[in-house]
């Protein structure tokens, strides 16, 4: 069997991606499978370290953008279109599989006008404009949340879930101990407005954090910045840039504060904690809905970036980790909602397509 991820742009629809290949790979250790994505993205880097083939093609958003922008745009976009037919000659896949983003438009276009099968795969409870775009083209769409099937054909949609890495999956989280952490976390780039609010915050939760301790991913720009603020105001802190073992925090966190990106929704249902949730105000309406949509299951609270501050952020994580009660109820409702099983059903359905018989 071979398959063709389309998976560029963001670590949103890279990582899912990667947790689909590696399964199939799992499943069927004869497999091959080849990556597209961007020449200088981060996916250039990542995907063949993870012993993948990989191919890059070129293409750009165009929405909200500026005349020339958009022109540049589709100018790209028409060259990724027209390589997208020479790799699909090359590499003959069995499945076409898109995780969302400008890259998957031509790639994915391209492969329906060859009858390659395809797929595509939505990470957000919005659809993004490629994903709703290419649904009228492609055979199935698998989708995370069942509040997205409205802007789909019932016909063509499949809720999977959002796949998440095995090790998330793994996190085991036992009654919460006095010694649980907070993790503060704003992606994998850190998020600055996130963290100039804890460090206000800092001098409020002075004295006030019983034997909690604070474990913050702040991204490279404000570490150092992070580290001495915390140190100031006597917090027990640990102050990381980045981590590649979140999974270990995960397994001692009591609450999470974080943006509500798919990825980060995904992974922390997966492992039942309890959240504050801040959705990046500049991604169009996909966190803002991803929040509201964790919050209705009563396992998160939602703050919109513009209300956020340290005085109001230091009152909802002392009502929360006051009331050991109420986060055990969140963190039920966390993982109640999580569909573990994702990365299988998104498998399932890439074997199916391609005809492959076991």
């Amino acid at each position: 069997m071979k398959v063709v991820i389309v998976a560029g742009g963001t670590g949103g629809h890279l990582f899912p991606g990667l947790v689909i290949a590696e399964t199939l790979r799992k499943r069927n250790p004869d497999v091959e499978i080849a990556f597209i994505g961007r020449k200088e993205g981060l996916e250039s880097n990542i995907i063949p370290q993870r012993g993948f083939l990989y191919f890059s093609i070129s293409g750009a958003g165009i929405i909200g953008k500026s005349l020339w922008g958009s022109i540049l745009g589709m100018a790209s976009s028409i060259i990724g279109f027209l390589k997208s037919f020479f790799i699909l000659a090359r590499f003959r896949p069995d499945v076409v599989v898109g995780m969302g983003g400008y890259l998957c438009g031509p790639f994915l276009l391209s492969a329906s006008l060859l009858r390659f099968p395809t797929l595509i795969h939505e990470q957000n409870l919005h659809p993004g404009v490629t994903n709703r775009l290419l649904s009228k083209f492609v055979n199935e769409v698998a989708i995370s949340f069942e509040e997205s099937k409205p802007f789909f054909s019932s016909s063509r949609v499949i809720l999977t879930g959002n796949p998440v890495r095995k090790e998330i999956l793994k996190v085991r989280r036992g009654k919460l101990k006095p010694k649980d952490i907070i993790l503060i976390m704003g992606g994998s780039l850190g998020s600055h407005h996130l963290n100039m609010a804890m460090a206000e915050a800092a001098n409020y939760l002075q004295g006030k954090m019983g034997n909690k301790k604070i474990v913050h991913l702040t991204g490279d720009s404000d570490f150092s910045f992070m580290k001495s603020k915390y140190e100031k105001a006597g917090l027990a802190a640990e102050v990381y840039a980045f981590s590649h073992c979140v999974e270990e925090f995960y397994s001692c966190a009591s609450l999470v504060v974080a943006r509500a990106g798919a990825t980060t929704l995904s992974e922390i249902t997966a492992a039942g904690l309890p959240a504050i949730l801040v959705p990046y105000p500049h991604a169009g309406a996909h966190q803002l809905e991803n929040a509201r949509w964790l919050e209705n299951k009563g396992g998160a609270v939602l703050v919109e970036d513009a209300e956020l501050n340290g005085k109001k952020l230091t009152e909802l994580i002392l009502d929360l980790i006051q009331d050991e009660e109420k986060l055990a109820c969140m963190a039920k409702k966390t993982k109640g909602a999580g569909m573990p099983l994702a990365a299988e059903l998104v498998a399932e359905r890439v074997e199916k397509l391609a005809g492959y018989k076991w």
